[in-house]
């Protein structure tokens, strides 16, 4: 099979799993026309990209289905306010059974549990600390129990180092279209603007970032070549 073919059957694969994200998003939030067609395809680009990363194998079609859950999770989460339990739940069990396959949390099965587990526990302490800051300053909830869950079930499939990456790529992605969409007066001050988009954005993101340490090697590479370029050292 050539490479283009591949892309077109990854394509129409990620156009069907779409279809089936779209309804379980529209049966839990009963918006229809709205989302269909823009989570098809979301679903469509994200196969893509999972295929063009792993190729077939099983470390796709484990991306596809945490990718599946995540599009499910925002578009509910967007519509309803929340994020149901069940999608947490399953993601934490599969999140067991991907280590057996997801060589990026360790070179051994011991160390993928246990970077599995740590980021499980990081994922969820870290939401827990951002809400309790959030209502100290805002005097108002900012973070809702959902988000600790479903942190806490990233951690468990992309580990410690990269779900750090995650809530803060995604406090990043948040605050930015916080404040433009209160520059076009589309929301106040003090609308709650749900957040498991942005976390779902941003630990797909992730996803292709190398771990954590490599990526501060790279920067701190890049910035020292970069101050020798300027002093001409």
């Amino acid at each position: 099979m050539t490479f283009a073919a591949a892309i077109l059957t990854v394509l129409v694969f990620g156009l069907i799993i779409g279809n089936f994200a779209a309804k379980a998003a529209t049966v839990i939030s009963k918006k229809k026309k709205t989302l269909y067609i823009f989570i098809e395809l979301i679903s469509a680009a994200a196969s893509v990209a999972l295929f063009i990363k792993y190729g077939f194998s099983f470390q796709f079609l484990f991306f596809i289905f945490f990718a599946f859950i995540l599009i499910v999770i925002s578009a509910v989460d967007y519509y309803v306010r929340i994020i149901p339990d069940i999608f947490c739940i399953v993601l934490i069990v599969l999140a067991g059974v991907f280590c057996f396959f997801n060589i990026e949390l360790g070179a051994n099965l011991q160390q993928r549990f246990l970077n599995s587990g740590i980021g499980l526990i990081t994922g969820g302490a870290v939401m827990i600390i951002m809400g309790a800051l959030g209502k100290l300053i805002y005097k108002k909830e900012t973070l809702g129990g959902g988000d600790v869950k479903l942190m806490a079930a990233v951690g468990a499939w992309i580990g410690w180092e990269k779900v750090l990456f995650a809530v803060f790529i995604a406090a990043c992605l948040g605050s930015i279209a916080g404040i433009i969409l209160i520059l076009l007066k589309k929301i106040s001050r003090k609308s709650y603007l749900p957040f498991a988009p942005f976390l779902s954005a941003a630990t797909f993101l992730t996803i292709f970032l190398p771990p954590a340490n490599a990526l501060a090697n790279a920067v701190f590479s890049a910035e020292t070549n970069f101050l020798n370029s300027v002093l001409g050292i």
